[in-house]
């Protein structure tokens, strides 16, 4: 199991968008750190061939980074997903990463959007 780099984007001053390629074999997100705590206001965007995988989002706040668990949606719902789809997240751990389980020949793009709430 390999852990994927997001690729990270800027939009304007106050978005940032972290985006992972998971597939069955490399199925963990490297986690988005406490740098981007400030980035409060959070949605998530899957996408791609989920092959019977599901792709949860975790959070910790234990440092180093582990001991996960599984975020919500505002609906107070598990925020995991079996196809493509969206949803808000709850929750602002310290550190943030998508996770995908199961399913063969997968291969599902996570796109997660963070705002701050005030400009900087």
């Amino acid at each position: 199991m390999a852990t994927v780099n997001p690729t990270i984007r800027h939009v304007g001053n106050n978005t940032v968008v972290f985006a992972w390629v998971l597939t069955n074999v490399d199925n963990d997100g490297a986690p988005v750190g406490p740098q981007h705590a400030d980035f409060a206001d959070r949605s998530v965007q899957m996408a791609g061939t989920f092959g019977g995988a599901s792709v949860r989002v975790e959070g910790t706040n234990v440092d180093p980074a582990s001991a996960y668990f599984t975020l919500d949606d505002p609906q107070g719902a598990d925020l995991a997903l079996t196809a493509a789809g969206g949803k808000a997240v709850t929750e602002v751990p310290q550190w943030t990463r998508p996770f995908l389980t199961g399913g063969a020949g997968s291969s599902v793009t996570v796109s997660m959007t963070c705002r701050r709430t005030r400009g900087r």
